[in-house]
């Protein structure tokens, strides 16, 4: 168990010994994993989970073993090489490329069957994997024809754990995360003071809320994500975010506008970044049909127009000041405006934060059998087409 190797720092070379004296290697760092024997699987499996959780490369929970024998089979799902580069994480010490093979391993550990692996490839392709020093966790849309190829949830439960391909992409996208970018809350050995030391944590990071639109119960006039990202009718996309916090509007809608609540509510997010709303059809029904939104894009207009906020809220906020403080010291508008305000103590002055209404995204998603929404700070990244990476 001491033979390591600390260049590649994906896993541990385990050795057991059978009283034939035979050895069986468990290669895992290299993701060679060879067996003499098939009936010692289990003597293996044990092993491995002994071993990983050391190093805080799993999700503590049961992983699939990434024999050669599976990796290739997750590998011939796609046309790119297993040494190709499909992104890279230059944060922490000691830059990591992750490979293909890389995001074939994680897949294979997260249980996945081989033809979903384009669209994990896709979601690693995105280089958004949101294990950091803060609670950030990672978003994950699923949009396009893929949806019902592999019989993904958009419908009743679907931001529940209530199907396979839902859940496995978002674990696969975690295991990748701790194993490719060597991402670690507590020391390890060759980190001494750990890698994420966020204080709380974000249970949201077991699936990285994996989100299928309901493209079919759009009202008319609305968009689906996959064409406003800039891609065409019958592309199927994954692009990924990051946030941290999910608001939900626990009851059914009632009289009160909609759009206002979610405005409302948004004011318990960071504010100012950006907004991700996933709602059920029936809520986007009624925006359409009673509150004159034909559009996404006039709802998130509005959004933007009637979120406001005190400036001394706005810098109180700690990633708002280590991030665009600078921005407005440099003069940068409106940021600078809003930096002058505060330092001439003028800090209940309301400002409008959210500027941009693209940053304002509006999701469809689920049965239509409760009239409820989500308000989170999600931000949506740029789209991935699922066939490049087929």
């Amino acid at each position: 168990s001491e033979l390591q190797s600390p260049c590649n720092l994906v896993c541990r070379l385990l050795l057991e010994k059978k009283q034939t004296n035979q050895y069986y290697c468990i290669l895992i760092f290299s993701i060679y994993i060879f067996f003499n024997d098939t009936a010692t699987t289990e003597i293996y499996t044990l092993s491995l989970h002994d071993a990983l959780p050391i190093y805080d490369w799993t999700d503590y929970a049961p992983i699939f073993l990434p024999t050669e024998a599976r990796v290739e089979a997750m590998l011939a799902e796609t046309k790119r090489k297993p040494t190709d580069m499909v992104s890279r994480n230059d944060m922490l010490p000691g830059a990591r490329q992750c490979t293909v093979k890389n995001v074939a391993i994680a897949a294979v550990m997260a249980g996945a069957k081989p033809p979903m692996f384009p669209t994990i490839l896709s979601a690693a392709a995105s280089g958004t994997l949101a294990l950091s020093s803060v609670s950030f966790t990672n978003a994950i849309f699923v949009g396009g024809p893929i949806r019902n190829e592999l019989k993904m949830n958009y419908k009743v439960g679907a931001l529940g754990p209530w199907n396979e391909t839902n859940a496995i992409l978002g674990r696969a996208f975690l295991l990748l995360g701790k194993t490719a970018t060597g991402v670690h809350v507590y020391p390890t050995e060759y980190f001494e003071s750990g890698t994420s030391p966020e204080s709380q944590g974000n249970n949201l990071q077991y699936n990285s809320v994996v989100t299928v639109e309901n493209e079919e119960a759009l009202p008319p006039g609305w968009t689906p994500l996959v064409q406003q990202l800039g891609f065409k009718p019958g592309e199927s996309v994954v692009a990924v975010g990051t946030g941290d916090t999910m608001i939900h509007s626990s009851g059914e809608m009632t009289s009160y506008n909609p759009a206002q609540m979610m405005v409302d509510y948004a004011h318990g997010l960071a504010g100012g970044g950006a907004v991700t709303i996933y709602m059920d059809p029936t809520v986007a029904r009624m925006l359409h049909d009673s509150y004159g939104f034909e559009t996404k894009e006039k709802l998130s207009q509005y959004f933007c127009d009637n979120f406001q906020m005190t400036v001394d809220q706005y810098w109180s906020n700690g990633v708002h000041y280590s991030t665009v403080w600078g921005l407005g010291k440099q003069g940068l508008e409106p940021y600078a405006s809003w930096v002058k305000a505060f330092q001439d103590g003028n800090k209940t002055m309301l400002i409008k934060p959210y500027t941009n209404p693209r940053d304002i995204r509006i999701v469809v998603v689920g049965g239509e059998t409760q009239s409820t929404f989500y308000v989170t700070n999600f931000s949506i990244g740029r789209g991935i087409k699922i066939s490049d990476w087929k």
